[in-house]
């Protein structure tokens, strides 16, 4: 029986030198007791399987430390991260994305939350970080939104309850804590969800988050809980941007399609049109330069228009 008193794992897909970066943060400071590491391996197809049988080189492991490798030959981040529920042998599991970088008191400042035998998750803040050369008029897009394809999660300097305000974030799969026990009651995560599923569909870790409410629950925000998101060059741009709104509606749609089952449906005639007019909005804004503005029109042109069409999927017959 494992003695660790905290499990962190990193869920990595083709990404060797971020994942090597967040390894280097989390081993610069480690904590002074017992954990347990877990890298688990996405279906990688670059260099990244390789440098992990070759034992890390190039990082300075604790003594002590053995790292633990697991691979998941389906694709899928909600996979991956349930992988790492079923090998975790400690009572808390912590999470980092291989984009991410931890601050020095990571992961002691998310066990402090796990003290209250009532919490069982934690989010810790993310800032995202935009590599050089990104257009001044599109940063604030992913600076300063809460969520949003820069993963901001930040609600003050003082630890509170999550969500912080009414349909606020929920911790976020890039810093989070579970306790073990409570997110293998809960069932885990679906994997129909998560990036790199055929769906294509966010929200893994909200859907569990959600669960964990549901079933009585406390989440805690951790403002020392400090990771930096390394946005990747060629990763920002108007596209990707609206591209990730469009996964957010179609998830929205889906939840709301379950939750509605046997009532009046929405009225997609009017949203339809709403679609159209933000479009059309967009469109103008565009062509007068105001290209900010014509962004965020965009996003709810994008969201309203995948959210009716994801509905119309789901009430049509099997």
């Amino acid at each position: 029986m494992s003695s660790a008193q905290v499990a962190v794992a990193i869920c990595t897909r083709n990404r060797r030198a971020g994942l090597e970066r967040a390894l280097a943060s989390l081993l610069a400071a480690p904590p002074p007791l017992d954990w347990q590491l877990l890298v688990i391996d996405s279906a990688c197809q670059d260099a990244t399987p390789a440098w992990l049988a070759a034992g890390l080189p190039g990082l300075a492991l604790p003594s002590g430390l053995c790292p633990q490798v697991y691979r998941e030959d389906e694709p899928g981040i909600a996979r991956a991260r349930n992988r790492a529920l079923a090998e975790a042998r400690a009572p808390i599991l912590l999470f980092l994305d291989d984009d991410c970088t931890v601050a020095p008191g990571w992961i002691e400042a998310h066990l402090a939350a796990f003290g209250d035998p009532a919490v069982v998750a934690s989010g810790g803040r993310i800032q995202p970080v935009l590599p050089p050369g990104v257009p001044q008029w599109i940063q604030r897009f992913y600076l300063e939104e809460e969520g949003g394809p820069g993963g901001r999660f930040d609600f003050g300097d003082l630890p509170c309850d999550l969500p912080a305000h009414p349909g606020g974030n929920l911790p976020f799969g890039a810093n989070m804590g579970l306790r073990l026990a409570a997110a293998r009651a809960a069932g885990g995560f679906d994997p129909r969800l998560g990036w790199g599923t055929a769906a294509n569909l966010p929200g893994e870790e909200t859907d569990l988050m959600r669960r964990l409410l549901a079933a009585g629950g406390r989440l805690r925000f951790l403002p020392a809980a400090l990771v930096r998101h390394h946005l990747a060059p060629g990763s920002i741009s108007a596209s990707r941007y609206l591209g990730y709104y469009s996964g957010v509606a179609r998830l929205h749609a889906a939840h709301v399609a379950a939750e509605e089952r046997g009532r009046r449906q929405h009225r997609l005639a009017t949203l339809r049109y709403r679609a159209w007019r933000l479009a059309v909005a967009a469109r103008f804004a565009g062509l007068l330069g105001r290209r900010g503005r014509a962004l965020e029109l965009g996003r709810r042109a994008v969201f309203a228009k995948a959210y009716v069409r994801a509905r119309r999927e789901t009430a049509q017959p099997r």
